[in-house]
C-alpha cells in the first residue's frame, strides 16, 4: 500500500495533498470517503476565514467541500476512514449542497449558493458573545450568504476543514484564524451586516441629496468611517458651532 502524504502548511494540517509553491494538488488516488484528501486547521479558533481559489478544475468537478469540525477532532479520526463523523460539516459549492458527515449522510440542496461555476469561494465562521456561531459563505464576487441555520451544530469550539474527493485538483487556499477579541478587517460577516444596513435603512440619522434630486437616507457613523472628507466636515463643523 502506498503511504499517504501528510504535512503542515501555515495554519493547515494536510492529508494526501502535494504542496508546491503555494498550490495544493489532490493525489491521483483521491476519491470518496476513505480516499478523500483533507486540510484541517491546526487549532480551534473563535473566528476563522477560509479562502479558496480553484486553478484548473471547475468546482462541480473538484468535489471540494469547505466547512468546520469540532476542535477536539484530529486528522486520524477523519482522514482514511470509511465513515466520517456527523460533526464534520461542509458546504459543497460544486453541487450546491450542505453535508454533515460522509457520502452516506443526509444531503441538503441549497441553490441560493450560486456557486457551481465559481472559481473562488470563502467561508467565515464567527463565534458571538453568547457562545453560538454564525456562518457566512461567498462564491466569487456575489453577496455573502448566511448559512448558520443550515447546520445542526454551531455551539462549541471548531476548526476549519477542506475536503477534496477528485484526483489532481489544483487550488490555492488561505486560512486565517483569530481568537476572542481579535477582528478580521475584511470578513464576510462585516460585509453581510453592511449590506443589510444598506438594504433596510433602519435608524438612519442623515440624508444625502444627489445632483439629480434623489434623496438617500444614510448612517452618519458609516459615512464618517468610510470617508475622511465626511469625518473632517462633521468634526470641524461641530467644533465651529461649539466655539
Amino acid at each position: 500500500m502506498l503511504a499517504v502524504k501528510r504535512g503542515k502548511v501555515n495554519n493547515m494540517e494536510l492529508y494526501g495533498f502535494d504542496h508546491t509553491d503555494g498550490v495544493l494538488t489532490s493525489s491521483r488516488r483521491c476519491g470518496t470517503d476513505k480516499n478523500r484528501n483533507w486540510c484541517l486547521g491546526a487549532r480551534g479558533a473563535d473566528h476563522f476565514l477560509i479562502m479558496i481559489e480553484v486553478l484548473e478544475a471547475s468546482l462541480s468537478n473538484a468535489k471540494l467541500g469547505v466547512g468546520f469540525v469540532f476542535a477536539e477532532h484530529n486528522m486520524s479520526e477523519i482522514a482514511g476512514q470509511s465513515r466520517i463523523p456527523g460533526t464534520v460539516c461542509r458546504i459543497m459549492p460544486g453541487s450546491q449542497e450542505v453535508k454533515c458527515g460522509g457520502d452516506d449522510c443526509e444531503v441538503i440542496k441549497c441553490e441560493k449558493l450560486k456557486s457551481q461555476s465559481a472559481k473562488k469561494v470563502a467561508l467565515e465562521f464567527v463565534t458571538i458573545e453568547d457562545g453560538t456561531s454564525r456562518i457566512f459563505f461567498r462564491a466569487d464576487n456575489t453577496s455573502p450568504v448566511e448559512m448558520t441555520s443550515w447546520f445542526p451544530c454551531t455551539s462549541g469550539r471548531f476548526k476549519p476543514c477542506i475536503s477534496v474527493a477528485a484526483p489532481r485538483v489544483k487550488f490555492k487556499c488561505d486560512i486565517v484564524c483569530l481568537n476572542a477579541g481579535e477582528q478580521l478587517s475584511a470578513g464576510l460577516c462585516a460585509s453581510t451586516l453592511g449590506h443589510a444596513m444598506w438594504e433596510s435603512r433602519r435608524y438612519t440619522d442623515m440624508t444625502v441629496k444627489t445632483s439629480d434630486g434623489d434623496v438617500i437616507r444614510c448612517h452618519r457613523a458609516v459615512l464618517a468611517e468610510g470617508s475622511p472628507v465626511c469625518a473632517a466636515e462633521w468634526r470641524d463643523g461641530l467644533t465651529a458651532r461649539q466655539n
